[in-house]
């Protein structure tokens, strides 16, 4: 709980985004497909928090236009810069868990006090779990192998 909450509530609106969005690449390629940007526009509609999905759609659209994506809808697929783009135009997708973190900060150190510790540590607190050796969302550990002489030595390395 105690890691947890500390990842939740020093995590910045950027990360948050990235939580998302990590959160409904189903198949972890580094991309949002029309198939889930649907998904996130279908669980925002479902939510208490209401807001026109459709138009979070049609902004995901008018961004990959922008950004040159010739492709018929279906077959675009959208970076994590155009979905914060798309969270940017249409806050409503990042505002549950915007709300989560916010209760989970009152709830236990207070707000002001979680945004000391953030700015204490440079506003990358993922830096010091990282370096500490804890891996955040999205990472996973590797392990590279390094050739000596005549043995091979394994470390572990962060994706």
């Amino acid at each position: 709980f105690l890691l947890a909450s500390c990842v939740m509530c020093t995590l910045t609106q950027r990360q948050l985004a990235f939580f998302v969005f990590a959160y409904f690449d189903e198949n972890d390629d580094g991309h949002l497909d029309y198939h889930e940007l649907q998904q996130i526009s279908h669980a925002m509609e479902g939510s208490r928090f209401g807001g026109d999905m459709a138009k979070f759609l049609d902004v995901c659209n008018m961004i990959q236009i922008e950004h040159h994506t010739h492709k018929v809808v279906e077959a675009r697929k959208m970076g994590f810069g155009g979905f914060q783009e798309a969270c940017n135009r249409c806050p409503l997708v990042v505002h549950p868990i915007m709300r989560l973190q916010e209760a989970m900060q009152m709830r236990t150190l207070g707000a002001d006090r979680w945004k000391r510790l953030r700015d204490d540590y440079g506003g990358d607190f993922h830096h010091e779990m990282t370096e500490a050796g804890l891996l955040m969302l999205g990472e996973k550990k590797e392990l590279a192998y390094e050739k000596n002489d005549s043995s091979l030595s394994f470390r572990e390395t962060a994706a």
